[in-house]
């Protein structure tokens, strides 16, 4: 809204603006309730989004923790049983 204003000032420049360069204030003005009723829900299931996104979130790691294990298990026992390891290469 506010680059909006911003652009319109520029392209008008000392003059006044028309009906259809206008539009988007009128815009904005009118979708003001729809904005305000979206915040007050999204306000009263912010606790309930941020319990699933974390819920997500420690099933994500939890599965990049076994990948990890699952990667990791076998250069172990590679190690163990005395297999040679190419280390990996540096850059720098």
């Amino acid at each position: 809204m506010l680059s909006q204003l911003e652009r319109l000032s520029l392209d008008i420049d000392g003059r006044y603006a028309a009906d259809d360069e206008l539009q988007f204030v009128n815009d904005y003005v009118q979708s003001f309730y729809l904005r305000v009723e979206t915040y007050q829900k999204l306000q009263v299931a912010e606790s309930t989004i941020v319990q699933q996104v974390q819920a997500q979130m420690r099933a994500i790691a939890l599965s990049c923790s076994r990948t990890a294990m699952k990667t990791l298990a076998p250069s172990g026992s590679a190690i163990r049983f005395g297999f040679y390891v190419t280390p990996p290469l540096r850059c720098c």
